[in-house]
C-alpha cells in the first residue's frame, strides 16, 4: 500500500462490513509523506447495483415473451433482442448486440424467409422519423411456417420488430338456427 501510494499508483475500492463503499487513492505528498483520499461512493455503488438489477430483470422479462423481438435504435442499430428471437433466427445475442444494423438483420431474415416486400417496408420504417403507426404483415419462413411480423414505433424513434407464429385461419361457423348463443338456456 505504501509503495504503491509513494509512486502515485494506489487506487482501490474498499467494501466495509457496514455496507459502505469507499474509493481510496494514495499519492505522494511533500517531505516524503503520503496522502490518502477516502471518497464515500456508497450511494453511487448502490445505484449502479440497482440499475444492473433492473437491466437483468428487464432482459429476463423480455426473454419470457414468446414473440421473437428485436429493437432497433433510430440509427438502425440492434439494441436488444430476446431468447425467442435468437432461437427463431439462429443468432447469438451476445455476438449481435451493438454490431448488427437493420440492413444486416434484414439480409439475415431474407436468407431464412420466403421473398416478401415486407422487408423493404421494415427498412423504410426504421429509418423514418416522421409520425409512425404500428402495423402487422404476414411472412413465411423458407420451411413454409407462416409468421406474423409486427412493427411498432417506440419512444425516442426506436423500432420494435416482432415475429410470432401466425394463427391458423379457421372458417367461421354460424350458430345453428334458434341456438342460445350468449344466453343462459335455463333463463329462457
Amino acid at each position: 500500500l505504501e509503495r504503491a501510494a509513494a509512486s502515485g499508483q494506489y487506487e482501490d475500492t474498499w467494501l466495509l462490513p457496514s455496507g459502505q463503499t469507499y474509493h481510496v487513492t494514495g499519492h505522494p505528498h511533500a517531505d516524503g509523506s503520503l496522502a490518502f483520499l477516502f471518497e464515500d461512493i456508497s450511494t453511487e455503488t448502490a445505484m449502479t447495483r440497482s440499475f444492473r438489477t433492473e437491466i437483468q430483470l428487464s432482459q429476463t422479462v423480455i426473454d419470457a415473451v414468446e414473440e421473437a423481438i428485436a429493437v432497433f435504435s433510430p440509427a438502425g442499430d440492434l439494441i436488444t433482442s430476446n431468447a425467442a428471437y435468437a432461437a427463431l433466427w439462429r443468432v447469438d445475442p451476445a455476438a449481435t448486440l451493438g454490431s448488427v444494423r437493420i440492413l444486416d438483420a434484414l439480409r439475415h431474415w431474407q436468407s431464412m424467409a420466403q421473398p416478401n416486400s415486407v422487408w423493404a417496408d421494415i427498412r423504410d420504417f426504421v429509418g423514418d422519423m416522421h409520425e409512425r403507426a404500428e402495423w402487422v404483415a404476414d411472412c413465411a419462413m423458407v420451411d413454409g411456417r407462416r409468421m406474423e411480423c409486427r412493427v411498432v414505433p417506440l419512444q425516442g424513434g426506436a423500432t420494435l420488430v416482432g415475429f410470432s407464429a401466425a394463427m391458423p385461419e379457421y372458417p367461421s361457423i354460424p350458430p345453428a338456427s334458434g341456438s342460445a348463443v350468449g344466453r343462459n338456456p335455463s333463463i329462457a
